[in-house]
């Protein structure tokens, strides 16, 4: 049939299919592209197609088809197509590369292009490890071919392991950083899981009755504990030096002078009198602390993709008082982490802390449901507590937007809608 009907989307959903073979379709008008067309099958389905020379032989590539692309989109796309031909690159033979890469399995560039991406960060061996144990089972699978249907099976798989919504979720969406990393490195022209977000499971009359009930902050005798359990601990540990020491272990140094015997003990108090999140502890530098003016100025690691600038937090008191005298404990250093691993004078490893926080929470008295994290809530809870607005807890919380504020501590702030309302049972009883 040829050039009976212009490529337009009016006459391309009016042409009939052929009774066998092909019916061409090719752009006409002052805007064409020269050599781009529709195939119309015997079956009714509609390509849009561009041909074009290379060398000079004829190639022909197919560009997709309709409706799913339009005639506009499908025309744009032939001209792009078009201007990389014309400059001597074949859009066939890139196109041919790009399906041999997407033919990489998730396990392939896994180990290979994603391994050397995660490399750099400060948990991506951590996160290598957890995707390659979490999905084993469509490893081998391409990743063009990892599909919805897949990512439902294992959500039940990992479900039946006895994981979390929020672990499956961690998981799911470091695949998805994965596939995204793909899209950007051209191993893959879209992400399959794009649009695809894992549902929460309804909560439970007793997670429902947890979230009510969750610990915000310390009570008065808690924090009464916590102290002591501290004081109880650095008391344990100049023992047990001096013990050694007397046993013969001379090079090791005396610490009845010094003010902390365990790095354990300044870092608990940061925790309570900053509600710094343990990352940020672990992370802190001598660089970030300015003891002069009394503030820390860092990045939050949490936060850092999306709040790339240092924000600046100060110091109360109590806290100016622990860094200062824990720096001048340390020889007074002026670079490196605040608290070092002793074996690798790094960073500390993200559960050296646990140990110590069990002992002083056993020293002290304090029950088991009390986590480290509590410290970071308690930090918040007092402060709203003592009539500290919302936005102000939000910024020393560094939480991303004060809505996170809002859900999980404005309950604690005081209820004017609950003074006003207490009015009314007054004017109920007068009737």
């Amino acid at each position: 049939m040829g050039d009976q009907f212009k490529l337009d989307e009016r006459d391309l959903k009016r042409v009939t299919a052929p009774d066998k073979g092909y019916t061409y379709l090719w752009d006409t008008g002052p805007n064409r592209v020269a050599g781009f067309g529709a195939r119309i099958t015997a079956k009714g389905v509609r390509a849009f197609i561009l041909d074009y020379r290379m060398d000079g032989r004829k190639r022909r590539i197919t560009i997709g088809r309709h409706p799913a692309w339009s005639v506009k989109a499908a025309r744009q796309r032939a001209a792009e197509l078009k201007f990389e031909a014309d400059k001597g690159h074949d859009p066939l033979d890139e196109r041919e590369a790009r399906r041999a890469k997407a033919q990489d399995t998730l396990r392939k560039y896994l180990d290979t292009h994603y391994n050397e991406h995660q490399r750099h960060k400060k948990s991506g061996d951590q996160t290598i490890a957890m995707l390659r144990n979490s999905f084993a089972k469509i490893g081998s699978k391409p990743l063009h071919q990892i599909s919805k249907a897949d990512i439902l099976a294992w959500r039940r798989q990992r479900e039946a392991d006895g994981l979390k919504f929020q672990t499956i979720k961690r998981h799911f969406d470091a695949l998805r950083a994965l596939l995204n990393h793909a899209v950007a490195n051209d191993h893959l022209s879209s992400n399959p899981l794009d649009g695809f977000q894992l549902q929460a499971p309804a909560a439970t009359a007793q997670e429902q009755l947890d979230r009510v009930t969750a610990r915000k902050m310390l009570e008065p005798d808690e924090v009464e504990a916590f102290f002591a359990g501290l004081d109880a601990f650095n008391v344990e540990k100049r023992d047990q030096r001096r013990r050694s020491r007397a046993a013969g272990k001379t090079h090791l140094p005396d610490l009845d002078g010094l003010r902390f015997a365990h790095p354990a003990v300044p870092w608990f108090r940061l925790a309570y009198f900053t509600g710094f999140r343990p990352g940020d502890l672990f992370g802190l530098q001598w660089e970030h602390c300015d003891l002069k003016a009394g503030h820390i100025r860092k990045v939050i690691e949490k936060t850092a993709q999306h709040q790339p600038d240092p924000q600046t937090f100060p110091l109360s008191p109590a806290a100016a008082s622990t860094l200062r005298d824990w720096w001048e404990q340390n020889g007074k250093l002026r670079s490196g982490h605040v608290f070092a691993s002793e074996r690798t004078g790094g960073r500390m490893d993200k559960h050296a802390m646990q140990r110590p926080w069990a002992h002083v929470k056993k020293l002290g008295g304090l029950p088991d449901s009390i986590d480290i994290y509590t410290l970071r809530h308690n930090f918040a809870s007092q402060l709203i507590r003592a009539g500290q607005d919302l936005y102000t807890v939000s910024k020393l919380m560094a939480h991303t937007s004060i809505e996170t504020t809002i859900n999980n501590y404005a309950h604690l702030a005081p209820d004017h809608a609950s003074e006003a309302v207490a009015k009314l049972p007054g004017a109920l009883d007068a009737r």
